[in-house]
């Protein structure tokens, strides 16, 4: 039982696949042409019996001519029927007979009621001429028949033959034989010739069915041909489609399975195809980078974080350790729980920068419209009152249409400003400045503190780096000023003299 559950899933896998799925269909448009073989043997079939039909037609308005011709000759008396006094009279419509076999291609013949053959439209041969040349399926003419094998059909006696038999004893007689010299099929239709209920004789029709053969013959020709090409163009389209498609997706499958896997070594080469799987390769490439980008990021936040809190919990061990062995002396447990307590609150702002950068990187894509002169307005508002220094906004009058995360964008600005209150002296201005210049808005918030080195200018953007340790820096801030702008297409500079100043300019393009 496991074993057919087995298969029916290897099947099922097999079927889903795609190279799988493109193969069914260039068969079902192979099918087409199949199809079309099958219905011309029944579209044969058909011809042939209504090329019967119209034997039979033909045969019938022949007799109904003939009867009434009979009919009239024997009210007057100048006659008896055909088997007896009328043969040179009946003999007399052989030109009638030949001008219509020539045009229906049909060879008639009058039998009277002994089986005797009183007209034929054929007694100098054929009036329409030989039959057309004989060709088989796969192979060219094969010259005319009547050339290489003379001589006619002979099945028998003509007063022999099943369907006079029948005609002669008032019934329809049809029959269809092979001629086994020439290989061709011949239809024969009998009808009986009445009067007053009595056979006087019979029409006998004969019909090669070459014209049929031949037409069948050019359509087989035509659908072998649609068939082959369908075929050669399945083949080609299938190899084609499996190296195109096929092979780069079942290359995809096997770098994300080493990937997933753990493999790091692998090298994608950006693909040049302008379809969608080039568009996949190069997304899949992409996403392959920031994978790579991100864990070297998370590998690195990780050692950041280890370092920051080992200094504070090393700290706090040692103070701990100290506190243990302190004795009662009171100024020094005070010292060393407020040693404690400093690290511990500097270990809670770690934490909650971090967190704040999680949630803000987590949050990256979600865009909204905003009033951007509203946000620069209700930063400045935040810190309008209670805040040692005083801080200005302006340019932030009129309305700022922006599309972007505003509560990232509020935790930059707010994060800059803090910085800002915090190096400059009690009493002074920061000023928060708003331009909309082409193709970007600038908002640059200014200090008059001591400024930053060219050294530290360099690095301060970095992750934890800070040289405000003793008033609560965490090295964080900046940090996240840094990956909101980037987020939003833009970008944060600073500019510092040290003596003077700071201006950190946020840029984002509109």
């Amino acid at each position: 039982m496991s074993e057919r559950g087995g298969f029916w899933r290897r099947l099922l896998t097999e079927l889903v696949r795609i190279r799988t799925r493109l193969l069914i269909v260039n068969g079902v448009i192979v099918l087409v042409p199949v199809v079309g073989l099958e219905w011309a043997r029944t579209y044969e079939r058909e011809s042939l019996r209504s090329l019967e039909r119209d034997m039979k037609h033909q045969a019938e308005l022949l007799r109904t001519v003939l009867e009434k011709t009979v009919g009239a000759r024997a009210g007057t008396g100048t006659g008896t029927g055909i088997g007896t006094l009328d043969r040179p009279r009946f003999g007399l419509l052989r030109p009638a007979l030949r001008a219509a076999a020539k045009r229906t291609r049909m060879r008639i013949r009058l039998v009277d009621k002994s089986g005797t053959v009183v007209a034929d439209s054929h007694g100098k041969g054929p009036p329409e001429g030989p039959e057309p040349a004989v060709r088989s399926w796969l192979y060219g003419s094969r010259g005319r028949v009547e050339r290489r094998h003379p001589g006619k059909t002979n099945p028998g006696p003509i007063d022999n033959r099943r369907e006079i038999r029948a005609a002669l004893k008032g019934q329809l007689g049809t029959a269809t034989r092979i001629h086994e010299r020439i290989q061709r099929v011949y239809l024969f239709v009998a009808m009986p010739i009445m009067h007053k209920r009595r056979v006087l004789g019979a029409v006998y029709i004969t019909r090669s069915t070459v014209p049929v053969h031949q037409s069948m013959h050019r359509l087989r020709r035509t659908l072998l041909t649609i068939l082959a090409v369908a075929l050669g163009v399945t083949i080609l389209s299938t190899l084609f489609l499996a190296w195109t498609i096929s092979r780069p997706l079942a290359r995809l499958t096997r770098d994300a399975k080493r990937i997933a896997a753990g493999d790091r070594s692998i090298k994608l080469s950006a693909s040049q195809r302008p379809d969608e799987i080039g568009e996949l390769d190069r997304a899949f490439g992409q996403m392959v980078e920031q994978l790579d980008t991100r864990a070297q990021y998370i590998s690195e936040m990780a050692a950041n974080i280890s370092h920051e809190f080992k200094t504070p919990l090393t700290s706090i061990r040692g103070a701990a350790e100290l506190l243990e062995d302190a004795g009662d002396d009171p100024e020094v447990r005070r010292r060393f729980l407020a040693n404690i307590l400093s690290d511990t609150q500097r270990l809670d702002r770690l934490v909650t920068r971090i967190l704040e950068i999680s949630r803000i990187e987590a949050t990256l894509e979600q865009r909204a419209p905003f009033d951007l002169a509203e946000l620069v307005r209700e930063v400045g508002q935040q810190f309008a009152t209670g805040a040692r220094c005083q801080v200005v906004v302006a340019g932030a009058n009129a309305e700022l249409p922006y599309h972007g995360n505003r509560s990232h964008l509020r935790s930059a600005l707010v994060a800059i400003v803090e910085n800002a209150i915090r190096v400059s002296p009690e009493d002074a201005v920061v000023r928060i400045d708003l331009a909309h210049k082409p193709h970007r808005l600038v908002v640059a918030i200014s200090d008059l503190g001591p400024g930053i080195s060219e050294a530290n200018q360099r690095k301060i953007f970095d992750r934890f780096f800070t040289t405000e340790v003793e008033r609560g820096g965490t090295g964080l801030g900046l940090a996240i000023v840094q990956t909101v702008a980037k987020s939003h297409g833009g970008q944060v500079d600073v500019q510092s003299t040290l003596g003077e100043g700071s201006t950190f300019t946020l840029t984002l393009p509109c």
